[in-house]
């Protein structure tokens, strides 16, 4: 059986400290654990179509790397565990009613192999940021 045929995991969504599509393979070990705290609750304030509702906080922490079937080594980065922390702050909001959720996030995240010495390019930002604004599944 090729394995490859099934396709690659690649978009690094689990991997918030290292930037797109630099982890890649078929097989994924992710060990994660994160704490979320409220900021403020209830704040209960209408801005035009939008209600918002609460803001809340998160810290996260993962290990873990994507590999090729039949390696334990990611080759691409020469690593068998990769580590990235990171933090982000949560709004949530409903948009025209009470029932259609819309949330927000912005999030800094770090990884701490993220250097040419693992196989990453060598950017001048060690701190990735990400900001998201949408409905929720």
């Amino acid at each position: 059986i090729n394995y490859r045929t099934f396709g690659q995991i690649s978009d690094n969504r689990q991997f918030w400290g290292y930037e797109d599509f630099s982890v890649a393979g078929e097989t994924l070990l992710l060990v994660s654990s994160g704490y979320t705290f409220p900021l403020k609750r209830s704040i209960d304030k209408r801005i035009g179509p939008f209600f918002l509702d609460s803001f809340y906080a998160s810290i996260f922490y993962e290990a873990g790397n994507i590999w090729n079937h039949g390696e334990f080594k990611n080759l691409q980065n020469n690593s068998i565990l990769l580590h990235d922390i990171g933090a982000e702050i949560r709004m949530k909001a409903f948009i025209f009613s009470d029932y259609n959720q819309w949330n927000g996030i912005v999030r800094a995240a770090h990884g701490f192999q993220d250097n040419t010495d693992h196989g990453f390019s060598n950017d001048d930002w060690p701190v990735r940021f990400y900001i998201g604004l949408g409905t929720s599944f």
